[in-house]
């Protein structure tokens, strides 16, 4: 059994963390981070900055339908859904690249022998830089309408952490799936769809009938918005309920993830 072979075999945690040091893993690792970045901002002359006008716009638009059209009352409303969006962009991109990760780079899965983890980690990677602008950028927007950050900013790292955890379970599970259920890149599509609204992204937790928010809080989208809001709007700790249930939500999808994942991907060039 080749070392790469041995490496899929063993799930996308492989037989140690090493993987990510040989050469050959990081010229595709950054190959791809490279390649990804310049097909979405291809002929752009702003570039990575798409990644803070994106949900600037949207809060813009949002904030005039939602606070004088559908009368949605909240202290510094704008800021609120913008620190909603910051969390939503990361997750929503991140779910929509990884699934579809593996078929799309099936050029490469064909040619080279190389770890097959590294195609969703190069998905985390160039999304984590835009997720490393937009957050500066929220900071600086929220500072020009006059809100002021607290000490509470410093969760922003670990609501981060937890979340790429998240992701990377998800990802690695549906993008193992969509290689043989093409299904998943629509399924993926529809979900989010409905996450959105789902999700306070564009509203308030207060906004929740309080009888339903043992029941709201089992929705991971909930929890992560949540997290980031604790650091970048409300000013206050993370709640450990909502800590506690976004952590047995991302171990359950990091342990479906890489089962399936051993599963499918020694076979990932035949059905690519």
């Amino acid at each position: 059994m080749s070392r790469v072979q041995e490496h899929d075999a063993l799930g996308f945690w492989g037989k140690r963390l090493p993987w990510f040091f040989e050469g050959r893993t990081r010229f595709v690792l950054w190959h791809l981070a490279l390649k990804d970045l310049k097909a979405k901002y291809k002929n752009a002359y702003l570039g990575l900055l798409w990644t803070a006008l994106q949900p600037l716009l949207t809060m813009v638009v949002l904030s005039l339908v939602f606070s004088y059209v559908m009368r949605i009352t909240a202290t510094d409303y704008a800021v609120l859904v913008l620190s909603g969006l910051v969390a939503w962009q990361y997750h929503s991109t991140v779910i929509q690249s990884g699934t579809t990760a593996f078929v799309d780079n099936c050029n490469l899965l064909k040619k080279i022998a190389f770890p097959r983890s590294v195609v969703p980690a190069s998905v985390i990677a160039t999304n984590m830089l835009h997720l490393l602008v937009a957050i500066p950028v929220y900071v600086l927007v929220a500072s020009f309408l006059g809100f002021q950050l607290s000490w509470h900013f410093i969760f922003i790292f670990p609501a981060v952490a937890l979340h790429t955890l998240f992701l990377v379970g998800w990802i690695f599970l549906t993008g193992s799936l969509h290689v043989h259920f093409r299904d998943m890149k629509y399924i993926m599509q529809a979900l989010l769809q409905a996450w959105f609204y789902l999700s306070p992204v564009l509203y308030p937790l207060s906004m929740i009938p309080e009888k339903w928010h043992g029941l709201y809080n089992l929705n991971p989208a909930a929890n992560i918005v949540e997290l980031y809001r604790c650091a970048l709007y409300s000013h206050t700790v993370p709640d450990l309920t909502q800590v506690a249930n976004l952590s047995v939500w991302t171990v359950g999808l990091l342990l479906a993830g890489n089962y399936f994942y051993k599963k499918f991907s020694p076979n990932f060039a035949d059905h690519v």
